[in-house]
């Protein structure tokens, strides 16, 4: 007995339009995920630029504020170093003044600091060798 009742399976044409659909479907699902990743690709290069041009930008205010400071510290250095040579010609024109005024008592004093030094210097040179 022998009935012919449509099959259950899909006949060759209908197969091949299944097959059709899927693969386009998957083209479509592979198209939309290459979009999506170029987007978020482009998204991150934006981002990564916006960061890099930031970066540039706070790296260029250190070196400004590093050069400004260079800079302040050296008027700083040069200006003490003016007031130390100052001090020092003062001190050494106060020396001579007192040397002209009173010679026997700046050469006492000279001799007197010279010994003093040269006991301090024995007595520390003595500590070390024992």
């Amino acid at each position: 007995m022998s009935t012919n009742h449509p099959s259950s399976s899909p006949t060759p044409d209908k197969s091949s339009q299944m097959l059709d659909a899927a693969v386009r479907s998957a083209d479509h699902a592979i198209d939309g995920t290459r979009h999506l990743a170029n987007s978020s690709l482009d998204h991150l290069a934006q981002r990564l630029d916006t960061a890099r041009t930031s970066a540039g930008h706070a790296l260029d205010g250190l070196a400004t504020d590093a050069s400004r400071i260079a800079e302040s510290s050296g008027n700083a250095i040069r200006a003490q170093a003016t007031e130390w040579r100052h001090q020092a010609d003062q001190a050494r024109q106060g020396a001579q003044a007192a040397i002209r005024h009173a010679p026997l008592k700046s050469v006492m004093l000279a001799a007197a600091t010279g010994a003093a030094v040269m006991l301090v210097s024995q007595w520390l040179g003595r500590g070390r060798t024992r």
